[in-house]
């Protein structure tokens, strides 16, 4: 077997093995109290924590700790959900990547 073969090979299993992961994250939702982060939110929070990706202008919100826009462009089951937004960012997201939208810009822009 040639390099080029073997490569693509394990480049397969490995995109097999991430695209396990994100459907693994996509039915994950998180709870807090009695309300709760749909797993497609929890996912997206995920890709912005592991992958530096930036989020729609909701979550981008709720990162920068406005939750007065958050509210304005949440659809009806994010905006009556806040609180689980709030505790998910505090409880289980790094200090550093939330809190203002200066921080959330310097995050997207680092490069690990």
């Amino acid at each position: 077997m040639s390099q080029n073969a073997f490569d693509r090979i394990v480049q397969e299993q490995n995109d097999a093995e991430a695209l396990r992961e994100h459907a693994k994250f996509e039915r994950e939702a998180y709870t807090f109290r009695n309300y709760y982060i749909r797993p497609d939110m929890v996912a997206a929070l995920r890709r912005y924590v592991e992958h530096r990706i930036e989020p729609g202008s909701f979550l981008m919100a709720v990162l920068s700790n406005d939750f007065m826009e958050a509210a304005g462009r949440a659809d009806e089951e994010n905006a009556a959900n806040l609180p689980a937004f709030a505790a998910y960012v505090y409880n289980e997201m790094p200090g550093s990547c939330h809190g203002s939208l200066e921080r959330v810009i310097k995050w997207l822009n680092a490069t690990t």
